[in-house]
Order: structure tokens, then sequence, then C-alpha cells
């Protein structure tokens, strides 16, 4: 009784320690039917959550009417990691469109502050290739940029990985911040040519990568 007592503790510690609200994207003002078609469906669909570009990343839930294209069934291949929900992004495309995903911090992140951030991954089951490219990026304001190709920032921190299609896949890493900073972008930063795709089928001439995202978090050590 006594180890579950210090788990429970131990585990609310550091979900108090979380800097990014709604971080399994359960919180919403609507869940629409269907992938979403702009950025303001997108932030209608996600409490806290925004889209920097007009990449319109898309919400898949296990709330909506099965009829839904987004909807999530019980043996569906692809599920959320946590709760109901999960958001999908493009970190990939050989025509230039990407995707990325956004958050305000409930507090800054000071210059040289210490920190650790996770996030969960995965390659859709059926998906037909992947980039293993990702990355996060802090900023000191609300990143607004009106186009569809990649954000040209330097990812504050990269992930690379060999990832196996339908399986969640924890990113972390701990870095140090350097400025100060309250908000958090998720996606490949990286321009296409600097970009690895690898494809699981021959029949693949679109070249798309699209990766699900779940339980992000960010803390200072």
């Amino acid at each position: 009784m006594i180890c579950y007592s210090i788990l429970f503790c131990w585990l609310s510690l550091f979900y108090q320690n979380n800097l990014v609200p709604n971080p399994g994207f359960e919180e919403f003002k609507v869940d629409h039917c269907g992938l979403s078609v702009s950025v303001r469906e997108f932030e209608e669909d996600n409490l806290n959550w925004t889209s920097p570009t007009k990449g319109t990343p898309h919400v898949y839930s296990r709330n909506v009417d099965e009829r839904c294209w987004n909807h999530i069934s019980n043996n569906s291949p692809d599920q959320p990691r946590s709760g109901n929900r999960m958001i999908m992004i493009c970190n990939y495309y050989k025509r230039g469109f990407r995707s990325y995903i956004q958050v305000k911090l409930t507090d800054q992140v000071l210059k040289d502050q210490k920190c650790t951030v996770r996030l969960w991954v995965k390659v859709p089951y059926n998906a037909k290739g992947f980039s293993p490219i990702m990355g996060v990026c802090l900023s000191p304001e609300k990143v607004v940029v009106d186009k569809i190709q990649n954000l040209e920032f330097a990812a504050t921190v990269e992930f690379s990985a060999d990832w196996s299609p339908g399986k969640w896949v924890l990113l972390e890493a701990e870095f140090v911040a350097q400025e100060n900073s309250q908000y958090l972008i998720i996606g490949n930063f990286n321009p296409n040519s600097e970009t690895k795709y690898v494809s699981l089928t021959n029949a693949n001439p679109d070249q798309v990568s699209f990766l699900f995202v779940d339980d992000v978090e960010l803390s200072i050590r």
C-alpha cells in the first residue's frame, strides 16, 4: 500500500510539473466529424492547441460518429496512446506540404533552465512510407505564418528513429533553454532536401509521411 501511495504522489507531482496544457488533446470545444479543413476548425477541436501555419493538422477521435472519417473504432489498429483522441500531422511530403501543432505553455521557460521534453508518436498502421524526423521548437512568441511549407526555424531538439508502423514510440530529450520562451511547436523543421524518407512499398508515388502525436510533456528539471 505504501508503494502505491508513493507512486501516486510521484505521478501527481510529475503531472503538475508539465507545462503543456491539454497534453493528450482530450479537451475541446467541438469534436468535428471529418478531417479538419481549416486552422480555425482545428483550433475549435482542441483547447490550447493551434497551428502555426496554414497546413492543417487533423484530429482522430473515439467520440465522433462511427460514420465520420476521423472516427476511431474499437477494432482500429491505430488507437490513441491514452484517452479518446490523438493528433495527426504531416512531417514530410515530396511536394513541400507540412503541418505542425503549437501550444502556449502554462509558465514561461527561462533562458538557461534545464528542461525535459517527452512526446509519443506513431506511424499509422497502413502507412506506405514515413519520415523518421521529428522536432520540437521553443518560441518566445506565438508563431503565425501564412504558408503550408516547412517552418524555417531551427529545432530546439530534433529526433530521428527507425519507427515501426502501428507502434507508439516515446521521444524524450533533455536540453538547456537558449532564450525565454512561452510556446512549444512540434513538427519537422528540416527542408525536404535534409529529410530522410523511408518507403514501405513500391507503389508509393506520393511519398508522404503522417505521424500520430499524443501525450506531450515539457517540464523544468
